[in-house]
């Protein structure tokens, strides 16, 4: 998005909620406006990236929009360092933390983010990504073959069931072909119920 446009939206936006939307002061890289009460921190840069930019106008969430506050989604990155969890945030230059077990990164970031754009911790989404040794990203690439193998193995025998019966074939050979009960081939194909009495 561009930087013209990011602004024109927050103050149209703020414009509508009736509060003020400022220059405060220009700095090295950024611009630091004032929303209503708080501060907007927005890059000097022709082009912004769209997650800064929801980011930027998110900032004036409990002011704009009736109440509604938006939601952001952050990335915290991270990975094993000696006994921690060391955190950063991608979008969020500076934004750093650690942890001792990975189901605490969550949490963490979310507070640090917070801390640093002085928002709602309501306000912010967070999806972590950590770094995985190789013998565990072989598990869950093992895993999801695994899951994707017996979706085919369901359909593949669900297509099996319905031609044996089709071509005549009871319930119970067709289960005794597919090592099925005929409860199991009833199940599958539930109209076969007349050729399981044939049989």
């Amino acid at each position: 998005m561009k930087r013209t446009d990011l602004l024109r939206k927050i103050r149209r936006t703020a414009a509508f909620a009736g509060i003020d939307f400022v220059l405060v002061r220009e700095g090295g890289s950024h611009s630091i406006f004032r929303c209503g009460s708080q501060n907007v921190v927005v890059p000097r840069h022709g082009e912004i990236n769209e997650i800064t930019a929801r980011g930027n106008h998110a900032r004036s969430g409990p002011y704009i929009g009736e109440g509604l506050v938006e939601v952001t989604t952050y990335i915290a990155a991270c990975r094993r360092v000696g006994d921690w969890w060391a955190i950063s945030v991608p979008q969020l230059k500076g934004v750093h933390s650690q942890t001792r077990r990975l189901d605490q990164v969550e949490a963490m970031a979310r507070e640090a983010i917070a801390l640093m754009l002085d928002v709602d911790p309501a306000s912010i989404a967070v999806d972590v990504r950590p770094e995985l040794p190789g013998v565990v990203s072989h598990a869950l690439e093992a895993r999801r073959a695994a899951r994707q193998a017996e979706e085919d193995a369901e359909r593949a025998t669900a297509a099996a069931v319905r031609a044996l019966l089709d071509d005549g074939y009871t319930v119970r050979d067709a289960g005794a072909m597919l090592s099925l009960s005929p409860q199991r081939i009833s199940q599958i194909a539930p109209g076969a119920k007349a050729r399981r009495k044939a049989g």
